[in-house]
């Protein structure tokens, strides 16, 4: 190489050094043989994990998609989040009539039968004694959501 065309001392040095570099290179790359093959095997094994995980969501979702939400619930003190989310669940699926029956009715309790669907109509069972809503309050509510 070098060596060929200059023909001096310091050509032969160079070119003995660059063949000595090349030899190396390869007895690296010899090494890392079966490290390079172990890394495809992992992509590979990687790869067909990924599939099956990604077929396993799609059927986890799938599922999740085909709940009902249930008509009924037993609620215990401290639970009221769960309560009052059930209900509005509940609410927003009525497509004909609500029936309420409850003591306790207030403008909280408006304020989760105005997510209703238009056209369905709300019956309220309550005590004078337990209502919290004044007459204009349920005129008012009436005016906005007929029925």
């Amino acid at each position: 190489m070098l060596a060929s065309v200059l023909k001096s001392e310091t050509a032969v040095s160079v070119s003995i050094r660059i063949m000595d570099a090349f030899v190396e290179m390869r007895r690296m790359l010899i090494a890392l043989t079966p490290v390079t093959q172990m890394l495809n095997e992992l992509q590979q094994k990687q790869m067909l994990d990924q599939a099956k995980n990604e077929e396993r969501f799609a059927q986890i979702f799938a599922e999740f998609g085909k709940l009902e939400i249930p008509m009924q619930g037993v609620f215990y003190e401290g639970q009221l989040w769960d309560a009052c989310s059930l209900v509005e669940k509940l609410i927003t699926r009525a497509k004909v009539t609500i029936l309420l029956i409850d003591n306790w009715v207030g403008a909280g309790t408006l304020d989760m039968l105005a997510k209703k669907n238009s056209g369905v109509a709300v019956e309220i069972v309550t005590s004078k004694r337990g209502c919290k809503l004044a007459e204009s309050d349920i005129a008012k509510f009436n005016t906005q959501y007929p029925t």
